[in-house]
């Protein structure tokens, strides 16, 4: 996401207006000084529902994946 005022409540708030719970977050340098890579869990959505959600928030998905069925 972009290292700007606002972004990371873009991301929380999407998820949580489709219905997902966090579990987890983490904040982590991104590629250039101004981004940061994002790592969640969350619950409440289907993995297919996620990158829709997120999609107009978010500048790239790294990747996506399953966890604990």
């Amino acid at each position: 996401v972009p290292d700007t005022h606002g972004e990371l409540a873009k991301l929380t708030a999407a998820i949580t207006a489709a219905g997902g719970d966090f579990i987890s977050f983490g904040t982590f340098s991104g590629e250039t000084a101004n981004d940061r890579t994002i790592t969640f869990k969350i619950t409440g959505l289907e993995m297919d529902q996620v990158e829709p959600v997120i999609g107009s928030v978010i500048t790239r998905l790294m990747d996506i994946r399953l966890c604990c069925d």
